[in-house]
């Protein structure tokens, strides 16, 4: 493969420091202005600094644009208009700090909201527009042959399981194994937020009760403060977990007497389902020390054959997910876990 990077900030920098990509294959670095930049990591120095005018010609696989600014991407989305580089190689990488609830809706094409679109990514507004209707039918085609419930697929959160689909796939293909097996036990989510997964939860797993542990009102404020990842340096990002109406989304699940709210701190709320065990466990809450406090009460609890997938492992900006897991496999041993590559870099935990 050969992959340009456009960007050498924070971001761009972790493709090197990290190896995620072989330095082989990275054929340079693009940046808007190049001639008013200072490159300070030393590892450019085998790497040319492209202008965009410089690549149209390139042989190249992938473009991957590492950048969170609003400001930036818009920039960069109307340079690459300009050099005629919008096209299926340039790749918009997701950088967790620039999610904002308003943000978040412009990053991502929610198809209620076409105006948001549009306001970062004009001109991938107007493909999406075009292609969404013929996607839609094969999505819905696909999940109706298997697990998801019809009705389902009408939900406002639709968009989500698009954009996402190789986690949500993948946990229905676990859903079934979990009941061609079956495994005996509850399901629940940690970090339920609005409940987009929970729903999805919710909907394969009809007969079982599902806990969803929330606080509803974003982080323990002190944990976030003391976490290392990049993310928690970003009020905006705490901010867009505040003040959920946890009415709203237990109104939103399709079997709502399946559903048990605990909200609070993790794992205060747990008091009295010591004796409970799980089949499946969705583990979303970011930091590093809820994600171990997580690993520890669910863990010994996951029923043989069960699954629970950690969200967020491979997150360059949530790097505290990461050291949870391997802080929990030195504590109490190793566990068999397997990351897959949808969008949060989601880890596979079996038993």
């Amino acid at each position: 493969m050969k992959i340009l990077i456009w960007g050498t900030g924070e971001n761009a920098q972790k493709y090197l420091k990290k190896r995620e990509i072989p330095a082989d294959e990275i054929i340079g670095f693009v940046e808007s202005r190049p001639e008013s930049q200072e490159y300070q990591c030393e590892s450019y120095g085998r790497y040319k600094i492209y202008a965009p005018s410089d690549i149209k010609e390139l042989a190249y696989d992938f473009m991957l644009i590492c950048v969170w600014h609003k400001e930036a991407v818009e920039e960069i989305t109307e340079t690459c208009i300009k050099f005629d580089l919008l096209d299926s190689r340039a790749v918009f990488i997701r950088n967790i700090r620039c999610v904002t609830s308003e943000g978040e809706d412009c990053c991502y094409n929610r198809h209620q909201d076409n105006e948001s679109i549009g306001r970062i990514f004009p001109v991938f507004s107007s493909l999406f527009l075009e292609r969404k209707e013929e996607s839609d039918k094969v999505f819905s085609a696909r999940t109706n042959e298997d697990v998801l419930h019809d009705s389902f697929l009408q939900t406002p959160d639709f968009c989500d399981y698009t954009r996402d689909y190789f986690r949500y796939r993948t946990f229905e293909f676990a859903a079934e194994e979990i009941k061609r097996n079956n495994v005996k036990g509850d399901v629940a989510e940690v970090g339920v937020s609005t409940g987009t997964f929970s729903r999805l939860i919710n909907a394969v797993f009809s007969d079982r009760t599902l806990y969803m542990f929330d606080t509803f009102d974003s982080f323990d404020r002190q944990e976030f403060e003391d976490d290392i990842s990049i993310a928690s340096e970003n009020e905006d990002f705490y901010d867009l977990y505040k003040n959920i109406d946890v009415e709203n989304v237990i109104q939103a699940m399709p079997h709502k007497e399946k559903c048990v709210v605990k909200k609070g701190l993790f794992p205060g709320t747990t008091a009295g389902l010591e004796d409970h065990t799980y089949a499946f466990v969705s583990i979303d809450v970011d930091l590093e020390k809820s994600i171990y406090n997580s690993l520890e009460y669910f863990y010994p609890r996951l029923n043989q054959g069960g699954y629970l997938f950690v969200h967020d492992y491979r997150c360059h900006d949530l790097e505290g997910v990461k050291k949870a897991v391997l802080q929990y496999e030195d504590t109490h041993g190793k566990i068999y876990k397997v990351p897959i590559a949808d969008r949060g870099g989601t880890l596979i935990i079996m038993k």
